[in-house]
């Protein structure tokens, strides 16, 4: 762990636990494009936990196998409700 490291993230403005996963991937607090893409992961990740939540589900839903067989229910009736409509 560098401690230099985690200080000069936290000064850019990042919280420690970042701090502390940027530091764990080996991230350099002057690496501006490995910084960049670490603050798209996280928008992109925040993006799909808040259309989950919006579909019912809440933060903390970690199973992959539950929340793929729920979407493809979902994609099952959008479909149905679809060919119901035309016919």
């Amino acid at each position: 762990m560098d401690f230099e490291n985690l200080y000069q993230l936290q000064v850019k403005g990042f919280s420690f636990e970042e701090a502390k996963q940027l530091d764990s991937r080996g991230i350099k607090h002057n690496d501006a494009q490995a910084l960049s893409d670490f603050c798209e992961e996280q928008e992109a990740e925040a993006e799909r936990l808040n259309d989950l939540e919006s579909r019912g589900f809440f933060h903390g839903t970690d199973n992959p196998y539950l929340i793929e067989q729920i979407e493809r229910r979902e994609a099952e009736d959008d479909r149905m409700q679809m060919f119901m409509n035309e016919y």
